[in-house]
């Protein structure tokens, strides 16, 4: 890949455990910067992308979020940062914790209409600088998925998790373990492709063209009115490809 095609990324750090660390006293972890999780991997600055990082802070207190915090006023401003940034990249990474991650994905496949491009959601299960952490292949497959979708693989344009050499469909993730690596399931639904180093096999049986054809990109805001607890926002698996309609109406 030459300057010419170099291919522009760019990385959300939300929060979560990735970036985490502990302090001298052995005490529970504490947030990290967005310059820990980069000093804490840094094969990153070797990738052949344009990558650019932000923080993205919690509307509600202004400081990096605590996942399992996420309510209504961060999924409609993560949504409107995205909105407002994906025209400037191939690709946009978000790294969050895991506790909502599925759900985060969830509810911005829906919010995110006519993507024609990826988003890409990824975290950890052990902080970036822990000895046989997750985190630096979690974010660097990510990474590499958005720089590498649509040039020598097909593009996954729509809003997926990468973790564990999986990428999941955004509306069929779900995090089923808290003890291990390989946290993050697609509820008894395929897979939209898997990453064993530096192969990248993608199940395009499983892609759905209409979420993107004949759609204007747009941002469907959730009321606030809308109790999140009672959403169920997985579509059952034998009407997935019809949910889309209900983005139009």
């Amino acid at each position: 890949m030459t300057d010419n095609e170099k291919r522009k990324i760019l990385v959300l750090y939300c929060g979560g455990t990735i970036g985490m660390r502990y302090n001298k006293d052995n005490l529970p972890m504490v947030p990290g910067s967005l310059e820990d999780l980069r000093n804490n991997i840094p094969v990153i600055e070797e990738l052949p992308y344009d990558i650019s990082f932000e923080n993205f802070l919690s509307p509600r207190t202004g400081e990096l979020l605590d996942s399992s915090n996420a309510e209504i006023e961060y999924y409609n401003s993560l949504a409107g940062k995205i909105g407002q940034e994906i025209d400037k990249y191939n690709g946009i990474v978000v790294v969050q914790g895991t506790d909502t991650m599925a759900p985060t994905a969830g509810y911005l496949s829906y919010m995110l209409e006519g993507l024609r491009k990826p988003v890409i959601f990824t975290g950890a299960m052990d902080p970036a600088n822990k000895p046989g952490s997750d985190g630096p292949k979690n974010l660097t497959d990510a990474i590499n998925l958005a720089g590498r979708f649509g040039v020598d693989i097909p593009a996954v344009n729509e809003v997926s998790i990468c973790f564990y050499g999986k990428i999941i469909r955004g509306v069929r993730a779900q995090k089923f373990d808290a003890n291990n690596h390989d946290a993050f399931s697609a509820r008894e639904y395929p897979l939209l492709g898997t990453i064993n180093g530096d192969h990248v096999s993608i199940n395009t049986d499983e892609f759905i063209p209409e979420l993107s054809e004949n759609r204007s990109f747009k941002i469907n805001n959730i009321s606030s009115d809308i109790s999140i607890g009672s959403m169920d926002i997985t579509p059952p698996i034998s009407g997935l490809k019809n949910y889309i309609h209900a983005l139009g109406e």
